[in-house]
């Protein structure tokens, strides 16, 4: 969400079934923008994450203990260590 200064001429408009009324000036303006987020997770040796459980629900924690780049396409190969086994 941004926050900037208001616009002049709002244009009346109906979207979604709700009619706005036009207004000539607003103090604040609201708009979105797409935020692209590449990695959530911090990919470096050491780092804790949750891994989905494969035995039951639910997730376990993990430690990465390595990152290997694969050739193709730049791909990451994690290997973890669950509570001190792979």
């Amino acid at each position: 969400m941004i926050f900037s200064d208001g616009m002049s001429q709002y244009d009346e408009s109906v979207s979604n079934g709700i009619q706005s009324q036009s207004k000539y000036f607003s103090e604040l303006t609201i708009s979105f923008a797409n935020i692209l987020v590449e990695d959530e997770i911090l990919l470096k040796e050491g780092n804790l994450v949750d891994v989905k459980n494969p035995e039951e629900n639910g997730y376990v924690s993990a430690t990465i203990s390595d990152i290997t780049i694969t050739e193709k396409r730049g791909l990451k190969k994690l290997t973890l260590l669950y509570g001190g086994n792979n």
